[in-house]
């Protein structure tokens, strides 16, 4: 996904209301669009309720006359005393935000690497050169006071960015890039309830992993940015970042480096036993010595502001625990999900997006506000029933279902990472992998509004969500998931299940041991695809029962850049045909691969659609938009096109039908079963049903509106 397009700010024309607990503030603030709304007949609108709100982040700037409060969406800039809403940045896909040392500007990085700076006075953009970092970062951090980037490269070494000049200036090499024959089984990123390409590749490149911001790797600074240590259990480094020269620090803490959860004051190091198996411990970086052991259970930790503190969690939609790691005694602090310190006062927001200030050691808040609701963090997962009815969503920290009519709330909050809603009444729900323990599959009970465990899938096995059944994933291989000899290129072998998702009980099974394909997952739908490159067997055999498409495979010069995207039946294993694609370079280059009806659709980075017909082989449509959803029912595509334009096409045609236009950007699209209605879920949490019964009979007119100038067409996003 293209990241730039998300660091867009909006600025606010009330002020937040300062106010104790229990007094109604407004909701949401707005962005403002080029159109106004002008829909489809609308069946039903509602507002989620209560809203969702994800993991957070709140922190204070150094002379704590500002904070901010970051979720995967954006962040919220506001002033302390006044309190006060400064500016809501739009920035998904990003690194924390950091505070200058002087508190007056605030630094973004998106995981991209494109950096911006904002004002914290008036929220303002600030300009600031260009970050070229020529293959990315497989892992990077912002300094505590945003001047400067740590990024460890694909060649697996630390470089460090001064951000104010974008300059290089310091280098050292951490690991030995594998050599030539030496391949990584390499893993997608794939958390998204939209189809894409999962499991691992073969790759002596770690080049295709940047800028993705899930590489295991520790970089941590100390609070007062006086140097940063880099590295895993196998090689670490530790840079003063006054002289730019290496430092030696403890082996024990060496030997501990993927165990580090931060740097706290006077040089102490927070260590975590991911397995848990042990409690947190508290280590000096310069002796290694074991200076105190936590008495509390957490997944996850983070150093406040006063880094004297430190603020844990366990399960993403948990509530935080906040201990002084000099004493090792927990503080008292309201039922919350963030918090942060700054000298003895504490912020802390809770579920219901309301930030409270408490003096330390005070259990009664000076003052409260209830923050406006900003955009909706990209969907972890997400599913709708036949009738569109029921709607289940997952965000970053939360999960919940809801009845569509009313928007409505029905099961208590629950973090998970796909869904099935085959029966709306007893929704299952897939669990995220946790460190040597199988995924879990709960069934809900929206009566009951409770849930019970289902079944539990095989250890090591990856599993991904469908309407009529689950793909299991699995390694074939005696080496597992490290460093390996590869005999050919073709791939790394493993095995694919369907499970019935009600039982987990075994539909079909596929053994991929030569010519490996690219599996795409559609969480949407009922249909998987394999992605081959076109000069194989395998993709020979794709082919061959339709001879249209077949004969234009043999005549033609295939390259090593071509592939075939063979489409299966997700409930029983088969082979529903497939497509010749003669553009690419190769199916692991596309980002989204599904199909329904007769028509396969290819997305490429995330924006450039392409439809092919399964019957004849040829393209149906093209189109530049988001997340495309189609119903092969109605032979219908419904397409994001920026900035709250949904366009809708003739899936036989290809030609454009209508645009229509929303108050908000859009962030969910669901056809149902029979395909004559569209559920739409916006950025700001309105989910809608349109009526697109009479679409192709009774068009919107064309809008002839000049858009604003400053705002880009979907087939002009970069």
């Amino acid at each position: 996904m293209t990241l730039r397009r998300a660091a867009n700010c909006f600025s606010a024309c009330s002020l937040l209301l300062l106010a104790l607990f229990g007094f109604s503030f407004p909701s949401s603030t707005a962005q403002t669009l080029p159109h106004r709304e002008r829909l489809r007949g609308v069946l039903s609108r509602a507002k989620l309720g209560p809203e969702m709100h994800g993991s957070a982040v709140i922190r204070y700037s150094p002379d704590g006359k500002a904070l901010f409060v970051q979720d995967a969406a954006g962040v919220m800039l506001l002033s302390r005393d006044p309190l006060q809403l400064v500016s809501y940045i739009d920035a998904p896909y990003t690194y924390p935000a950091r505070f200058s040392a002087d508190s007056e500007t605030l630094t973004i990085v998106s995981f991209d690497l494109y950096v911006s700076r904002w004002s914290v006075s008036n929220g303002k953009k600030l300009h600031t050169p260009n970050l070229v970092i020529p293959d990315g970062c497989l892992a990077a951090s912002p300094s505590p006071s945003g001047d400067l980037l740590a990024c460890y490269t694909p060649e697996m070494d630390l470089a460090i960015y001064r951000l104010t000049d974008a300059k290089k200036v310091f280098s050292s090499s951490i690991h030995n890039v594998p050599s030539g024959n030496a391949v990584v089984p390499t893993p997608f990123d794939s958390s998204t309830d939209y189809s894409s390409p999962f499991g691992y590749f073969l790759s002596n490149d770690l080049k295709q992993l940047a800028n993705r911001a899930f590489f295991a790797f520790s970089i941590w600074f100390s609070p007062d940015g006086k140097y940063v240590l880099a590295g895993d259990d196998t090689g670490s480094v530790r840079v003063n970042l006054s002289t730019f020269a290496k430092e030696n620090f403890s082996s024990q803490v060496r030997k501990h480096m993927l165990r580090i959860a931060g740097i706290s004051h006077e040089d102490r190091v927070l260590l975590m036993d991911p397995t848990q198996a042990e409690p947190p411990s508290v280590v000096s970086l310069s002796t290694g010595q074991q200076l105190a052991t936590l008495s509390i259970s957490a997944a996850a930790a983070m150093i406040c502001s006063n880094s004297r503190y430190a603020i844990f969690k366990n399960e993403p939609e948990s509530a935080i625990q906040l201990l002084d790691l000099v004493s090792g005694k927990p503080v008292p602090i309201h039922l919350s999900i963030a918090a942060d310190l700054h000298e003895n006062e504490i912020a802390a927001l809770d579920r219901d997006a309301v930030v409270a200030f408490y003096k330390l050691g005070v259990s009664k808040p000076v003052t409260a506000v209830r923050l406006p609701l900003g955009s909706l963090p990209p969907l972890r997962a997400s599913g709708v029933d036949s009738s569109l009815g029921t709607l289940a969503l997952t965000i970053s920290g939360s999960g919940s279902v809801f009845d569509v009519a009313t928007g409505k709330a029905s099961l208590p909050d629950k973090f998970f990472v796909g869904t099935n809603l085959a029966v709306p009444a007893r929704p299952l729900f897939l669990l995220p992998r946790k460190w040597k323990i199988p995924q879990q599959v709960l069934s809900g009970d929206i009566q009951a509004r409770s849930f019970s465990s289902a079944w539990s899938a095989a250890l090591g096995a990856e599993v991904r969500p469908g309407q009529t059944a689950f793909l299991e994933y699995s390694l074939e291989n005696e080496f597992g998931r490290g460093l390996m000899l590869a005999r050919d290129s073709s791939g790394f072998p493993f095995k694919l299940r369907g499970l019935d998702p009600a039982t987990g009980a075994q539909l079909w099974q596929h053994h991929f041991s030569e010519e490996i394909p690219i599996p795409f997952c559609d969480p949407q739908g009922d249909r998987f695809v394999l992605g081959w490159k076109a000069k194989t067997d395998r993709a020979n055999l794709a082919l061959k029962n339709n001879p249209v498409i077949h004969e234009a495979y043999i005549r033609a010069k295939r390259t090593q850049q071509d592939s075939v995207f063979e489409v299966f039946d997700s409930t029983t294993g088969k082979s529903r045909g497939g497509v010749f694609v003669q553009f690419g370079d190769g199916p692991i280059s596309f980002t989204s691969a599904f199909s329904v009806g007769d028509f396969v659709f290819l997305v490429k980075d995330n924006l450039r659609v392409t439809v092919f017909s399964l019957r004849d082989g040829k393209i149906v449509a093209q189109a530049k938009g988001f997340q495309p959803s189609a119903s092969a029912q109605s032979n219908l595509f419904a397409l994001d096109e920026g900035m709250g334009r949904l366009g809708i096409y003739d899936l036989l045609t290809g030609q454009k039908i209508e645009e229509q236009f929303f108050g908000d950007n859009l962030a969910y699209k669901h056809f149902s079963a029979d395909g004559k209605k569209l559920l739409v879920l916006t950025a700001h949490q309105d989910v809608l049903v349109l009526d697109m019964s009479d679409v192709r009979e009774h068009p919107l007119p064309p809008h002839h509106q000049t858009p604003d100038a400053s705002v880009a067409p979907a087939d002009q996003l970069q």
